[in-house]
């Protein structure tokens, strides 16, 4: 639909406490639903299932019952605000946690339930925004090529109606009188 979409993703980092340092990677795929959309920006809500993958890179002084490397099942979900730089490409920021089905990232397995982690992120995003642009129609066979289109079909071309009159290429009445 119009408003939902899939996504994989990854990523890379470290859960630092006092005494314990985990070096982890998490690969995803998460449907996300985008509650808001505009045409040069859209807010997204996502959840879905990943791996994650650890290390433990400084062990607490009293460990109890960890892996030192491993792998484990994630269920992230997150947040996030994508701004349209071109028809294929947006910038993205979002913020997100990962619940993890592994108690032990730090070091110590509890009883107290599974560990987690929140991350943040800024990056690009490829592929189709959503919201279709403007169009060139097709040139017919029998045409002449242009070379300066006129999209709107006013009289001006595109060029004269944004270098000179500084008005909209494919509206044809730009002030709307």
């Amino acid at each position: 639909g119009s408003r939902w979409y899939a996504e994989g993703g990854g990523g890379f980092g470290r859960l630092n406490g006092r005494a314990y340092a985990t070096d982890m990677g998490l690969i995803d795929i998460k449907l996300l639903f985008l509650p808001l959309r505009l045409p040069s920006w859209q807010v997204h809500l996502g959840a879905g299932v990943g791996m994650v993958a650890h290390s433990i890179e400084q062990v607490p002084p009293s460990p109890t019952g960890f892996d030192a490397e491993g792998w484990g099942v994630a269920i992230p979900s997150s947040v996030g605000l994508q701004m349209r730089l071109r028809d294929s490409l947006a910038l993205e920021f979002s913020a997100g946690y990962a619940y993890t089905l592994r108690d032990d990232l730090e070091g110590a397995a509890t009883d107290k339930g599974n560990d987690g982690f929140w991350s943040a992120g800024i990056g690009l995003v490829i592929g189709d925004f959503g919201i279709e642009s403007p169009s060139v129609p097709a040139a017919v066979a029998s045409d002449p090529v242009v070379t300066d289109p006129d999209r709107d079909g006013d009289g001006l071309t595109d060029d004269e109606e944004t270098r000179q009159y500084f008005t909209n290429p494919v509206m044809a009445d730009s002030d709307a009188d």
